[in-house]
């Protein structure tokens, strides 16, 4: 079946493009950025804040990224202006200037992921979509899988209308 047939706009597969590109970026930029922000970590050593301190390996440096929000918060102003400078030596570019690269990757791939289940829920037999976004997260993400999955085809060849283009 041809896509028109189906029902799928140039604007679904103008969010499923933007889904596409957003999961890549995201996949470019995590390994540069946890690999900068565990050289810091393992570099300076920081500790959890004496209040977490009570939990098995509290004692330990931390070592993940994710765990950051145990230290003190002179350790993470630290943490963070470290892990700034290295983002500006490597050009990684934010739109805010305290950004991380990672993070604002991670909203974008989040962002693109809404607007394809609306874009998408404008179709009749879709409509169930425009409330993907809260469902818990299993359901969401084959939601989304299902989605693409559908969509992928239709990507290789597509090119937006003129009309699509012009906004």
């Amino acid at each position: 079946m041809d896509r028109k047939t189906l029902g799928i706009t140039d604007d679904m597969l103008q969010a499923a493009q933007a889904l596409v590109d957003a999961r890549a970026r995201e996949a470019i930029l995590r390994p540069q950025v946890e690999n900068y922000q565990r050289l810091i970590l393992a570099k300076h050593g920081f500790h959890r804040e004496p209040k977490y301190r009570g939990v098995p390996d509290g004692h330990l440096p931390i070592t993940d990224p994710n765990k950051v929000w145990l230290m003190s918060e002179s350790d993470l102003a630290a943490y963070v202006a470290e892990c700034h400078l290295e983002r500006d030596r490597l050009g990684l570019l934010t739109r805010d200037p305290e950004g991380c690269p990672l993070l604002e990757a991670q909203a974008r791939r989040t962002e693109a992921e809404w607007q394809l289940f609306q874009t998408l829920s404008l179709h009749p037999k879709l409509a169930h979509l425009k409330s993907a976004n809260e469902k818990p997260l299993k359901l969401r993400q084959e939601a989304l899988d299902l989605s693409m999955k559908f969509l992928a085809p239709f990507l290789v060849n597509h090119r937006p209308s003129p009309a699509a283009s012009a906004s």
